[in-house]
């Protein structure tokens, strides 16, 4: 990641692979041909967030935008975002957002 552009690709990259809750800081510098600490590093000063963050940060957007159009559960997104359980994805979202994804819906 050397440009914004790299830094787009990269986000483009964790879109199609967010579900994946296997999807890692190791795969993710590997899918851009770069090592993990040189990942990490170029993240830190495009983003001011860690590898794991930025992954975390992407998957919380990303249910943001699945509550926002409904008709979907709690539990769902949680899932459908990469977290393997409900309960830790609440406390993310709670702690990103201020809300709870219940009352994020509201």
């Amino acid at each position: 990641i050397y440009s914004k552009s790299k830094l787009v690709s990269a986000v483009n990259i964790l879109d199609n692979h967010l579900n994946d809750s296997d999807f890692s800081a190791q795969k993710f510098s590997k899918m851009l041909s770069m090592n993990r600490m040189q990942l990490h590093r170029k993240l830190i000063a495009l983003t001011g967030h860690s590898t794991t963050s930025f992954i975390r940060i992407e998957r919380l957007k990303q249910a943001a935008a699945l509550l926002d159009k409904g008709g979907i559960t709690v539990a769902e997104v949680a899932y459908a975002t990469g977290f393997n359980t409900p309960s830790y994805f609440i406390k993310c979202f709670k702690a990103a957002y201020g809300k709870t994804p219940s009352d994020f819906i509201k």
